[in-house]
């Protein structure tokens, strides 16, 4: 064999192995359940009045929830796909909606579906983000958002 045609079998083989090496994932993607595709998030009142909207999930327009979140506060959480359209995350045995606080346990999360109850539990200003779970992973994570929370009563 020539030099030149041993060169190009050897890298061939070399291409061929790293390709094989990179599909021998122990739990392919596509044969145990497709990522959630959520692109942005927006957060709703419970007449449907948007309070917040992630912007390429890297910020939320406006940067913070206005006005003081009591407990509970019923929040509408919606998702937007990679072309804007709004999905219902609840439609998906394999995904769920998470909420972290900081400092953390500042509220917990009540989920049912579109939406969910906030429940402060302490006063003050604190941050807040919304996870989307996928089995044992996150599949979206948004950025902190500010907001103030007041443990009176909301009447």
């Amino acid at each position: 064999m020539r030099p030149r045609a041993v060169r190009r079998f050897t890298l061939a083989g070399v291409v061929l192995s790293v390709a094989a090496a990179l599909a021998a994932c122990e739990h392919p993607v596509a044969l145990t359940s497709a990522h959630v595709e959520a692109m942005d998030v927006i957060l709703r009142d419970t007449t449907g009045v948007e309070l917040a909207r992630t912007v390429d999930n890297a910020e939320w327009a406006g940067g913070a929830l206005q006005g003081s979140v009591r407990a509970p506060t019923a929040i509408a959480v919606s998702f937007l796909d990679i072309h804007g359209n709004e999905f219902d995350l609840g439609a998906r045995s394999d995904a769920s909606l998470r909420v972290e606080t900081r400092p953390e346990g500042g509220a917990t999360w009540e989920h049912f579906g579109r939406w969910g109850l906030l429940h402060p539990t302490r006063s003050g200003a604190m941050q807040l983000r919304f996870i989307v779970w996928h089995i044992d992973h996150p599949d979206l994570v948004t950025p902190w958002i500010t907001l103030d929370s007041s443990l009176t009563d909301a009447s």
